[in-house]
């Protein structure tokens, strides 16, 4: 890599590079908060979204309104922990949001640099990841969705308690996470895949199921017994969305529109991404689940959010395989933030769609540019992130 500081340092650096690090990343992160703005939720179509419920459920805290529909009113967490907070709503919401955000963003570099990255290229990977318009900006936009952001928040906690067998850390995660939306269940197979995978299901399988049994209790207890009213159960869900994932426009939607405008370069390196995937099945598995969670769902982007945990580390590897000097990085991280902004979300929307599609396409093109350029230059030394076994 060519970089100031190298993965063979002392730990004195590494820990001087992370602070500086983070320190760039909140920096950044406080000046994206204004950027991405807020909802006027006072406006159509806004008014009659599903904010309105979680607004609902925040004006019951702390008990539960049995008026609210599902899934609606299994997503309970985020809204009763806003409705205890002194303010009016909305406010309760923002500073929610901002604080669950903010630690987001730092759980996520760090969840990059156990992941065996760099220190640069997991800040740059972060900053991708604020940069993205749907996993990260949308949630801030629309800040009633604080479930968002708290369950991603988990999932990152449950994959490095993974990694580290922390058990007790994982089962707590993974109730928090089920009170917030479903996705936290999906962490209960990746990590048997992962155990499995790296040959340690025979001495952890005990803990694990012990530590899974809370949260799977809740996410079952909560669809048994949570008081709604009206909405649509999962077989209906299912059966009104998940044609979309045979549809091509949805599915482009799904696998391109969610990581824009890096999507493209796992096809480029595919073998890369093939032996990234061979080496780390329970990440597919994570992915897949992931996407085929969005059957039951309309929000396709926004759904895809969780899978993002797995696009940056990949990232991180091409990126790594590269030996992509800083310059590189931060033309890419323009690219990224070119990217980032919409003409329906954020303080200054874009005049209109044409925009969206212009700013889009031409960062995603200069992205594919920028690193074919530097793949012609590229090394032969291995690539591949060595997550922990």
């Amino acid at each position: 890599m060519a970089e100031v500081y190298s993965d063979k340092d002392s730990p004195i650096i590494k820990k001087a590079v992370d602070r500086r690090n983070i320190l760039i990343l909140l920096a950044v992160f406080a000046l994206m908060a204004v950027v991405y703005g807020r909802i006027d939720f006072t406006v159509e179509p806004y008014s009659s979204c599903d904010l309105v419920y979680y607004r609902q459920m925040a004006s019951c805290s702390p008990n539960l309104d049995p008026e609210v529909q599902r899934p609606f009113a299994y997503r309970f967490l985020g809204p009763l922990v806003a409705g205890a907070m002194p303010f009016d709503d909305p406010t309760n919401f923002y500073i929610l949001m901002i604080i669950l955000s903010g630690c987001l963003v730092i759980l996520f570099y760090f969840m990059l640099r156990l992941a065996g990255l760099s220190g640069d290229i997991s800040l740059t990977c972060t900053l991708f990841f604020i940069a993205n318009k749907y996993a990260f900006g949308l949630p801030m936009w629309d800040y009633f969705q604080v479930n968002d952001q708290l369950s991603m928040c988990m999932s990152i906690v449950m994959l490095i308690s993974i990694w580290r067998r922390r058990w007790s850390a994982y089962g707590i995660a993974l109730a928090i996470g089920v009170a917030a939306r479903e996705a936290a269940i999906l962490m209960i197979p990746v990590m048997f895949v992962y155990l499995l995978e790296r040959r340690l299901l025979r001495e952890n399988w005990r803990s694990a199921l012990l530590a899974s049994a809370p949260g799977l209790a809740g996410f079952l207890a909560i669809r048994a017994f949570m008081p709604f009213s009206g909405g649509d159960s999962l077989l209906a869900s299912f059966m009104m969305y998940s044609y979309q994932l045979v549809s091509v426009r949805d599915l482009s939607r799904l696998l391109v529109n969610s990581f824009l405008p890096f999507s493209l370069l796992p096809l480029i390196f595919w073998r890369s991404t093939r032996d990234f995937f061979r080496g780390n099945l329970y990440l597919a598995v994570f992915f897949l689940l992931v996407f085929l969670s969005t059957a039951f769902g309309f929000d396709k982007e926004r759904l895809m959010a969780p899978a993002s945990l797995v696009f940056y580390i990949l990232i991180g590897s091409i990126l790594r395989r590269l030996e992509v000097e800083k310059t590189t990085l931060i033309l890419l991280v323009v690219a990224g933030f070119a990217a980032s902004l919409h003409h329906n979300i954020g303080r200054w929307p874009l005049p209109g769609a044409v925009w969206t599609y212009i700013l889009t396409f031409g960062s995603t093109l200069a992205v594919v540019l920028i690193i074919l350029l530097r793949k012609s230059r590229g090394s032969g030394d291995d690539y591949r992130v060595k997550l922990p076994a």
